[in-house]
């Protein structure tokens, strides 16, 4: 009888362990390393709709679409030496419209976690 609720125990540690680390996904850690980051800042990071961009297809477009609007107050004011020959995710803190932060572009280094910059955009 030991055995038994011995064996139940290890059995309910090894699932509840392996469910932490499967947990731990790429998106999980962007998310998180965003969050902690944009929150040093001062922006409140609870108003906000995380978007997961691993790919950046977000964010390269955003960036298309301030390049051909020179009247936009975010033209030349780009982080892109930063992200320069790097593999990162991208995490976008959307706002809305009319929040106190603006929306907020986290990027995340691929491969270590830490955050390489961050892009408020100017509204």
């Amino acid at each position: 009888m030991k055995s038994r609720g011995l064996a139940v125990l290890v059995l309910v540690a090894f699932i509840l362990t392996a469910g932490v680390l499967q947990a731990d996904t790429p998106q999980e850690r962007a998310e998180k390393a965003a969050k902690d980051a944009a929150g040093k800042m001062g922006i409140t990071v609870g108003e906000a709709k995380l978007i997961y961009d691993p790919e950046n297809k977000k964010w390269e477009e955003r960036v298309l679409t301030i390049e051909k609007t020179p009247a936009d107050p975010n033209y030349g004011k780009l982080p892109k030496s930063v992200l320069y020959n790097k593999k990162y995710d991208t995490v976008l803190l959307d706002f809305k419209e009319g929040a106190k932060d603006a929306d907020t572009w986290v990027f995340v280094d691929e491969e270590t976690g830490d955050v390489l910059t961050i892009y408020q955009e100017r509204r």
